[in-house]
């Protein structure tokens, strides 16, 4: 272990030694490119979209004055120490109001739009020049038992499963201890083309797999092959699920490695399988793991002309997927904090021993869980890309093949996907365009599975107000192809979507933008290179007030449009601005049916207002209804944020509660007001109140399993299929009609003096599991943000919660409701060494939010809580660029 992480440090060294040769050829001096693979992802959607790189409130808001300071691209968390109240940068001057200008953005973020070539490629120099840059990072820590050079897990800071069942169950948290040393060589052979490569050696570099093994079962005749895959970042294998020949299923945890090789473990299949057993157990022998060294993170060829542009990239990360522009996203339609689904692997069909069978499917699991602490996907794609403007014609095309860290070979590939994307401005009012994607699922190279979707959209300017249009989609799949007539699929199906918008300034010193839009899904319409299931459900951050400002991009996945496989929508959304944005409402409705036989889903309709009543009250309201039909008996009515990772069609998937009563009303309501009030340059408060029935999803959502449903047949064949389900929701307040509860928040914002700003936190919520994802957990905290000199900072944060504990209901059978308090205790110093190089020392772990001292590149919140618990863990890190 020792050895690797001495690998780890000084191999990257030797690598780096070499840029200095050439530098010297090159002629170049003090370069100040920084690494283009920064894991600051909402800094780069900033860029893309023109906004500034951080998001701040107003102005006139004196308390929280705007603070600059050097951040390292590429660094995981925010290099300086700030307080939950004091933002990074001034995003806009010139409103008072704390909401950003354009904050209803109806455009993707990701989307292309014409020239997004000049936004990705690195300017190509003049022939034969070199250009060199990069990003190190230096870290280590102990946890006061042994001194530690590698321990990360980015998984240990989702919020899922690990926070019950976990090692550390609600004070689970990544370590993020690790070193990383990253390269990028551009090399320019002739004036329009351009070579980039990025060498990045960091523990996820090193990888490896035990090789496919078979194992037969400790009491029976079940069988089942697995292949364990090993990430250097935490010295194991990583958890992972395989299927036996009769058709059960067995888990695998984490396994640690010692000397090379796995140690002895027993696992369990389905506990239907053996009820005695709690499963059928399989003994896993100690096995040798086969390790590679990875170090290249992207490779490509660049060739610029004036109206084209092309790539062909051996090695690059999911921001090569073409993200089209057309009205219903057939490419790389997602949420903002998912993975591409061009990243997805295709899993063939399989035979079980029972007569049953898995039909072919796309797995999201190894896209979703292979990422570094940073938050960067680490499945590749290989292909190649066309961008072209014509002036009024536009293309783009992307061709990718998936490639995972643990695919042994690079020239075979599961699947491959690809899209096309037309625009012709046919006249100064009228667009028409089209969209073409395919993705064919490859056994041994062999065409298995194949879908495609055809797309013809439309856009026509009826003023310099008013915008309509639409577009027409079909979708044709042939799955499992390689098998006889009676298993083989062919299914075909369409969509539609027509929206009219309007924007004017008017005589109310205001702005107003409203659109009406109707779209449909059939149930058999198969976008596979899109995932709707998570764009479709409001944000939870995002159906509570908050008066921190967050970035502009992610407005546009805040609100669900609905929209899913086996949807119709009709939806209305007006955004109105009145008296130069001293008032601003947001009105949203949507209804919602299934398009197979019209049965209502829900309705969903919010009110937002914020009103600036001077330059020192500010004052924000929001109504929200989700109108749910009544409960069916044993089934869960709504549960957003569900996950299911690599096993089902999240579109159409039916969950069981066995909780839930007939003809119960599931609908939910919330009412919330909020006050903030700067009292002078040195005091601000807020408070905010909050009446709701809406109960969140996390954490009941947790107590969830799957068991093989042995009723779904066709045709007398016996399709396999995993039904999901949740348990122990009459506990957790998890069924309908829900009960009410409120919550308050409270923030009081103290700065003496401009180097010096202290906040405390609290928050009084009747809802008892609330846990520490939001602001919305019943907490007592104070922060303390301190600048001591231009080149040192300060953070520190107590903060007492309170909740009940949810592993120990579980293990007692729902029968303790253990509210107990805790007590976390974070502190950090920042040394800004110069511009670009930061050391950092850090004891304990606190906040993942917008303004916490580690920055999530996926939060929207202000504040959130990881641990519960002070951690007795110190880090200290040096990043820098070059």
């Amino acid at each position: 272990m020792i050895r690797r992480a001495f690998l780890i440090f000084t191999a990257p060294i030797i690598i780096l030694s070499y840029p200095a040769d050439l530098f010297a050829i090159a002629g170049v001096t003090n370069p100040a490119a920084v690494s283009d693979d920064s894991v600051e992802w909402l800094n780069q959607l900033y860029q893309k979209s023109g906004h500034s790189l951080s998001v701040n409130d107003s102005e006139e808001t004196a308390v929280e004055t705007a603070q600059t300071s050097a951040r390292p691209s590429g660094e995981s968390s925010s290099v300086q120490k700030q307080s939950a109240e004091r933002p990074t940068a001034d995003m806009s001057k010139k409103s008072p109001n704390p909401e950003p200008e354009d904050t209803l953005s109806r455009k993707n973020p990701e989307a292309v739009d014409g020239k997004s070539w000049a936004e990705d490629t690195t300017t190509p120099l003049e022939g034969e020049r070199v250009k060199v840059s990069g990003h190190y990072r230096i870290g280590a820590g102990s946890n006061f038992r042994e001194f530690i050079l590698n321990d990360s897990n980015s998984d240990l800071q989702d919020w899922n499963w690990h926070y019950v069942f976990g090692e550390r169950l609600n004070n689970t948290y990544d370590p993020a201890i690790y070193s990383q040393y990253l390269l990028n060589v551009d090399f320019s052979p002739l004036e329009k083309t351009n070579i980039h490569t990025q060498i990045v050696a960091d523990p996820w570099s090193y990888v490896g797999t035990t090789g496919e093994q078979v194992q037969r079962s400790d009491i029976g005749t079940e069988v089942m092959r697995y292949n364990l895959k090993y990430f250097g970042a935490n010295n194991s294998t990583i958890a992972q699920s395989f299927r036996t020949n009769l058709g059960d299923q067995a888990g695998f945890p984490v396994m640690k490695i010692t000397d090379g090789h796995t140690s002895q473990t027993v696992v369990h299949g389905f506990y239907d399988w053996n009820p005695p057993t709690n499963g059928v157990p399989f003994t896993i022998p100690e096995t040798d793991i086969d390790y590679e060294f990875r170090p290249i993170r992207k490779f490509w060829v660049d060739h610029t002309e004036d109206r084209w542009h092309a790539r062909v990239f051996a090695l690059a990360d999911e921001r090569q997927a073409l993200t089209t522009d057309d009205p219903l996203g057939l490419s790389n339609h997602k949420d903002y904090w998912q993975q591409s689904p061009w990243l997805y692997q295709y899993q063939p069909i399989q035979f079980f021993s029972d007569g049953s069978v898995q039909r072919g499917y796309y797995s999201d699991f190894l896209s979703f869980y292979a990422k570094d602490s940073g938050g960067n996907r680490l499945v590749l794609l290989k292909g190649a890309s066309l961008e072209a403007d014509l002036g009024k014609t536009y293309i783009a095309s992307t061709v990718a093949a998936p490639y995972t860290p643990w695919d042994e070979k690079y020239f075979s590939s599961d699947n491959i996907p690809g899209a096309v994307r037309i625009k012709h401005q046919a006249t100064d009012q009228l667009m028409v365009g089209g969209t073409y994607t395919f993705r064919s699922g490859l056994i041994n190279n062999s065409v298995a599975d194949f879908n495609q979707n055809v797309g013809v959209d439309t856009k026509y300017k009826i003023n310099e107000h008013v915008t309509a249009k639409a577009e027409v989609a079909g979708s044709h799949r042939e799955a499992d192809v390689m098998t006889n007539d009676r298993l083989r699929t062919s299914t075909q199906g369409y969509a539609y979507k027509t929206e009219i918008g309007a924007k004017f300034d008017h005589k109310f010193d205001g702005h107003t933008d409203a659109a009406l839009s109707y779209a449909q899904m059939d149930q058999s319409f198969e976008p596979s290179l899109s995932r709707y299931s998570n764009t479709r459900d409001d944000h939870v951050w995002g159906n509570h007030i908050q008066f921190k400002a967050y970035s502009p991009d992610l407005e546009y996945f805040r609100l669900g449009d609905g929209l899913d496989i086996n949807r119709f929508v009709v939806r209305f959304n007006w955004r109105e601005q009145l008296f130069k944005e001293k008032f601003i409402n947001l009105f949203d409705v949507r209804n919602v049916h299934k398009t197979n036989n019209t049965a209502y889903k829900e309705t969903v309709l919010r009110d937002e207002t914020t009103l600036k009543i001077s330059r020192k009250a500010t004052v924000k309201g929001l109504f929200r209804w989700q109108g749910l039909p009544q409960s069916t008996p044993y089934i869960e009515p709504f549960l957003s944020s569900y996950q299911f990772v690599g096993l089902n069609d999240p579109s159409n998937v039916t969950l069981q509660n066995v909780a839930v009563p007939a003809d119960a009303n599931p609908s939910r309501f919330t009412y919330s007001g909020g006050l903030r009030y700067d009292f002078n340059p040195q005091w601000a408060a807020e408070g905010i109140y909050e009446h709701s029935n809406d109960i969140p999803d996390f954490p009941r959502g947790l107590l969830n399993g799957n068991f093989r449903d042995a009723n779904d047949r066709v045709d007398g064949l016996l399709l396999d299929h995993l039904t999901n389900f949740l348990y122990g929701q009459g506990a957790v307040g998890g069924v309908p009609p829900y009960d009410y509860f409120n919550v308050f928040r409270e923030r009081l914002i103290f700065r003496p003096a401009d180097p010096l700003t202290v906040t405390f936190h609290a928050a009084q919520n009747s809802y008892k599991f609330a846990a520490g994802l939001d602001d919305n957990v019943n907490h007592q905290g104070i922060s303390l943000a301190y600048d001591f000199t231009k080149k040192v900072s300060f953070f520190m944060d107590i903060t007492r919660s309170q909740a009940i504990d949810l592993p120990k209901l579980i293990a007692t059978h729902y029968a303790e409701k253990d509210y107990g308090s805790h007590g976390n205790f974070y502190s950090s110093m920042d040394y800004r060494i110069n511009a670009s190089t930061v050391f950092r020392a850090e004891y304990g772990v606190f906040g993942l939010g917008l303004y916490a001292p580690q920055s999530n590149p996926y939060s929207a919140v202000g504040f959130s809580l990881p641990t519960i618990d002070t951690e007795h863990i110190v880090r200290v890190s040096l990043t820098g660029d070059f």
